[in-house]
């Protein structure tokens, strides 16, 4: 697949530029992202950092990556959850968790 692609790129070193409406791989794939509103940049930065900016992101009609709407509700419960890109991270920490 193209993400795979990409993937091998970026952890070979190369700077990737990648154009995508899919939010879940824009986030996955990017530390930096650059968000365009009709044209205008609204935001260039870590895209840890704009995916945490959920009214900018719906104000420009775009949506949370899974991986962070799911992370988000499971901090009510575990609000020692790591930051992750990686869903099965997130799982990791779970299986983790409840285990206990």
């Amino acid at each position: 697949s193209i993400v795979t692609q990409v993937r091998k790129q970026i952890e070979k070193g190369m700077t990737v530029v990648f154009v995508t409406h899919d939010m879940d791989e824009a986030f996955y794939l990017s530390d930096r992202l650059i968000a365009l509103d009709k044209g205008y940049v609204v935001f260039d930065g870590p895209s840890k950092d704009f995916f945490q900016n959920e009214p900018l992101v719906n104000k420009i009609g775009l949506e949370i990556p899974f991986t962070i709407s799911f992370r988000k509700k499971l901090l009510k419960c575990f609000p020692d959850i790591p930051f992750s890109k990686d869903i099965d991270s997130l799982i990791e920490f779970l299986s983790v968790r409840l285990s206990h």
